[in-house]
This record gives structure tokens, sequence and C-alpha cells, in this order.
């Protein structure tokens, strides 16, 4: 089994320059922007049993492909109860 892997288009990866250059010099803190399905502190192992329960509920998941039409900005400091949408952007017009 694979793991997922996803396409990095031109604006999507644009914006996360843009967002990366403002962010550091604004906060001091590295900007990581990313895209999570699964969330928890997890490690590789469980990462890895995760991947294989999902792929044996549906192996369809595997190679699935989805367009991405918005990005949003979050503060993730904490529990994911207190996160806080920042700003939102549409990619497509």
């Amino acid at each position: 089994m694979r793991s997922p892997s996803l396409k990095k288009p031109s604006p999507v990866m644009n914006a996360a320059g843009h967002f990366m250059g403002h962010f550091k010099a604004f906060t001091g803190k590295l900007y990581v922007p990313h895209m999570s399905i699964l969330y928890g502190d997890l490690t590789v192992e469980e990462k890895k049993k995760a991947l294989e329960k999902a792929s044996t509920l549906d192996s369809s998941l595997d190679g699935l492909n989805f367009r991405i039409n918005r990005v949003e900005l979050w503060i993730t400091d904490a529990d994911v109860g207190s996160w806080v949408k920042i700003d939102e952007h549409n990619l497509i017009s």
C-alpha cells in the first residue's frame, strides 16, 4: 500500500509561498501549509494502521482525486475545539 500524495497545482503553491513569506515576518514562527485528513499526535505506526483500516473499509480511497476550491487559514495552537478561522480565499473564480 502506498502513502497518499497530492498534486501541487501552481495556484495552491503560489498561495502557500505568499502566506509563508508574510506569516514568518509577522510572527517569527515558521508557517507550514498542509492539508490534514486525520488529526492527532500519532506515531508513524499509528498513521500506518489508520491508512490500512481506511483502505480496508473503502479501497477506492487509494487514488482518490478531488479539487480544492478554497483555502482557509486557522490558528491551531490548542485543541481542535478552540481553533479559530482567520480568513478564507476562493481559488476558483
